[in-house]
């Protein structure tokens, strides 16, 4: 539909703007990673969930079996994985989510070391001639020892999470709007909102929610103009910041950490200060 109603004009925007120059040029320098970014992000990420182990062992087993049988399943596996993330790793601009397409075959490998064991489980107990029952109780039984091991934890602080509704970022964006609204209503410039996020932070959630709050982004910042912006009466305004940064900088002016109203947003901090106290909590 796209490419009739518009013809070359939606080709040259997908493939050249969004594929070829975002993966040659760097158009945010916040997205500018070295090449090994997706294996140590993923390295850390499955470290982190304690399926690290699940995985390479998993994989092993993929690559062995590949290998020595021309199992086609297994290469397919291998070629899910292995290509696409090789293929965007040369490119310049990298994000963790480009990965995501390519982690379901990570799940695979980790699924085949079950199945392995799985299979092994039923092979003795054939052999002993054990009851079905007692055989399905040693198949549970290294189910839960892989889940004990691996992912539980990981599932156990992920599931409450998903039963809570935190809209912090909404909240405090829609405040910030009426604001802005009530500035605007009063015949007054609508204040902006600075926004300090370094090269190497990254900003979509944050430029998601608040580009329509007054979105000013600044790469550099002194002390003295940041206190003007939380205290200096008619110069106030709400500053997004790097969460280090903030405490960087109560700690260089000796300033007390709640002198501030302010909402936490992810790895971040929202200060509201003046015409939008009421956006935030202490």
């Amino acid at each position: 539909y796209q490419s009739v109603r518009m013809g070359s004009e939606f080709w040259f925007i997908i493939l050249g703007e969004h594929v070829f120059k975002r993966f040659s040029t760097g158009l945010d320098p916040a997205h500018l990673r070295p090449w090994n970014f997706y294996f140590v992000e993923l390295y850390r990420e499955m470290s982190r969930s304690r399926t690290l182990w699940l995985v390479a062992l998993g994989g092993l087993l993929v690559v062995v079996r590949t290998v020595r049988k021309g199992w086609l399943e297994g290469s397919l596996i291998l070629l899910w994985f292995a290509l696409p993330i090789s293929l965007i790793s040369l490119g310049s601009s990298k994000l963790l989510h480009y990965a995501y397409p390519f982690v379901p075959p990570l799940a695979l490998a980790a699924g085949c070391l079950f199945a392995w064991l799985d299979r092994a489980v039923v092979e003795v107990m054939a052999g002993r001639r054990a009851a079905p029952a007692l055989a399905w109780m040693a198949r549970a039984a290294v189910a839960l020892v892989l889940l004990a091991a691996g992912p539980a934890e990981a599932y156990r602080a992920t599931f409450p999470k998903l039963l809570v509704e935190n809209r912090r970022m909404r909240t405090a964006r829609d405040c910030m709007q009426r604001v802005r609204a009530f500035e605007r209503r009063d015949g007054l410039p609508p204040t902006s909102l600075f926004v300090y996020l370094p090269p190497g932070v990254y900003q979509h959630p944050y430029y998601y929610y608040f580009r329509n709050a007054g979105w000013d982004r600044h790469e550099t910042w002194n002390d003295e103009a940041l206190a003007i912006a939380l205290d200096l009466q008619g110069e106030q305004r709400a500053v997004l910041m790097p969460r280090r940064d903030y405490l960087a900088f109560l700690s260089r002016v000796h300033r007390w950490i709640g002198s501030t109203p302010k909402a936490d947003v992810l790895d971040a901090v929202l200060l509201l200060p003046g015409p939008f106290t009421g956006c935030g909590s202490h």
